[in-house]
């Protein structure tokens, strides 16, 4: 896979299967590494849902791509300590997060920044939601997704 949009269109059929059986967000179980396959794992991420208020999410499982594209293995570690955003400023992965817990639908983000060495990337990846039991709430998130180089 090489592009974003493989990415995320790739993770979107599978849940998407997974949902029209269930009905609804499928189970966390039924998504599993197999089932992903070794051309989509290295950009999946796998989070888990912190009841709020404020709502949070802990990284559960990061990809090699991500962990590389991060500078950082954040498993086990909570968005909230790790994402920095500008208090007044745009947090569309996070919006992106909260709106898969509320709408229990799939959501997307795209967004440009800056590295900690000043390097220009851009973030797109789409985010899913899975349930520990049928009907149940949203439990944790699955994404997948891609930095690229970005021209500010």
């Amino acid at each position: 896979m090489t592009s974003a949009d493989e990415i995320k269109d790739a993770l979107l059929a599978i849940w998407r299967e997974e949902a029209a059986k269930a009905g609804g967000p499928p189970l966390r179980s039924v998504i599993t590494p197999a089932r992903l396959g070794a051309r989509l794992l290295p950009y999946v991420s796998l989070l888990d849902v912190i009841s709020g208020p404020p709502l949070d999410f802990r990284y559960r499982l990061i990809g090699e791509m991500m962990r590389t594209a991060f500078g950082a293995n954040l498993a086990g570690q909570l968005h909230s300590t790790w994402v920095k955003a500008p208090k007044d400023g745009p947090k569309p992965v996070l919006e992106a997060y909260t709106a898969c817990v509320e709408t229990r639908l799939p959501a997307t983000a795209d967004r440009t920044f800056r590295t900690a060495h000043d390097t220009p990337k851009r973030l797109r990846v789409v985010v899913c939601p899975l349930v520990a039991e049928i009907g149940g709430p949203v439990t944790s998130l699955i994404g997948a997704g891609l930095f690229e180089e970005a021209i500010f």
